[in-house]
Parts: C-alpha cells; structure tokens; sequence
C-alpha cells in the first residue's frame, strides 16, 4: 500500500489517536510525524480549539505493526512530544520539547530506543509534570495547558490515583481533584502556581497550616498558564 494511501487509512478509521475523543474534527493540527523503521509514516494529530489540547495514543491498539517499530519522531513547532515503552505512558522512553522553536525538531532511536509502544503530544504550553513516586522518582506524565475532568478517560486508567509528586512550570497554575468532573466533595483541593513550584511529596502538602493529603489520590485537574 503506498503511504498517502496508508495515512489516509487511518484517519478514515479514526486510528491515528483513538483516545483523543474530545478533539473538534475541524481543529485538529499536525503535532508530530512518526517514521516506521520500514520507511512508512504517520501523522499525530492534536487540537487547539479546545479545552484539551493533549492526545495520547496506544500504538499497538490501531496497529500491531507500529509498536516496537517507530525510529524517528519529528515535531512540529510549538508542540510536545513524549515516547513511553509501555501501552499506558508509563516507563517514559524520549520526549522532545519544541514548545519555543520554530522549526521541526527531531529524535532518532538508536537500537536499544525502538520500543516506543504509546505517546502523548500537544501543542501549546507544558503546563506541569506528574510524578508516579515521591520527590519526583518512577514514571512522569507532562501535560499541556487545559482541563483533565477524568484521566482514565482522557488519558488512562493507568495514571489515576497514582500521582505523588508534581512540579509546574513557571507562570503555570496546576489545580488538582480528587474526583471526576472536577467534584471536590470534602476537599476544594489546592493551587499551585509560581516559579517552577514543586511538591516531592503530595501527602505532606501544608495548607493554611493544615495537611492535605493527595498522594495517590488525583483523578483530575485543571492547568493554565500566563505566557
């Protein structure tokens, strides 16, 4: 099958990236071109006329032949990229950040690197990152600029309830919840925002002279930034 045919495939059966079920059709932008080792391509579309601007897809899902196989990502300018070696962004594998380029940026895998199984991408700001594990160890997700009512259905199951440590980035305000649909319930949850605030340890957080203790226990959240 040629490649304009074989992209053109995909975006016909919605396989490019199947999760990203609350992006417009009509604002979807090219965030990324992925390069097979065989020489084929596809495009990683995202979204910009949203409030998620973030997509993540699971390779192996649409098709079996591309996992394990990507060699070469080139991103686009203004846009994030991230590589993970596992189907549910965990054990991160590459990520290239082009958020303040304008010119395509690249990654090339060397042998031991065609693995990537999963990706996440946007275009805009990176708003923050996640921590799987205290004092920013274990597995990390960045995540651009929007609202998150529900991970497990905007991004996956495999990354609720299990943030320990975050850090935002600079001009950035990350506000967490516990619950679905930003419902706070017995806590209204915290802001963080400032220059590059951090937190190792989400069980320890002090607020107002009280802990509030959300280690392991966001479900979604809501980031924005002032650049």
């Amino acid at each position: 099958m040629h490649v304009s045919t074989l992209i053109v495939s995909f975006i016909a059966a919605g396989m490019l990236c199947p999760m990203a079920k609350s992006l417009h059709e009509s604002s979807e932008i090219l965030c990324a071109t992925l390069t097979h080792k065989n020489g084929n391509y596809l495009d990683a579309m995202t979204g910009v006329e949203n409030n998620l601007g973030n997509i993540w897809s699971s390779i192996g899902s649409w098709t079996k032949s591309w996992n394990d196989a990507v060699t070469k990502v080139s991103v686009r300018p203004g846009c994030f990229f991230a590589g993970y070696d596992n189907n549910n962004l965990r054990k991160n594998l590459m990520e290239v950040d082009n958020i303040e380029s304008d010119e395509n940026k690249e990654w090339e895998a060397n042998a031991k690197e065609v693995r990537m199984t999963s990706y996440t991408c946007f275009c805009g700001n990176l708003c923050a990152r996640l921590y799987e594990h205290p004092d920013f160890e274990g597995d990390y997700l960045p995540i651009g600029e929007g609202d998150v009512s529900d991970v497990r259905t905007k991004f996956t199951k495999k990354w609720n309830d299990k943030v320990s440590s975050i850090k935002v980035e600079s001009n950035c305000v990350f506000k967490p919840y516990r619950d679905p649909d930003y419902e706070p319930r017995t806590d209204k949850g915290f802001r963080l925002k400032g220059e590059n605030k951090r937190i190792d340890a989400l069980g320890k957080y002090k607020k107002k002279q009280r802990t509030v203790d959300f280690e392991d226990k966001i479900t979604g959240w809501k980031c924005h930034c002032n650049k």
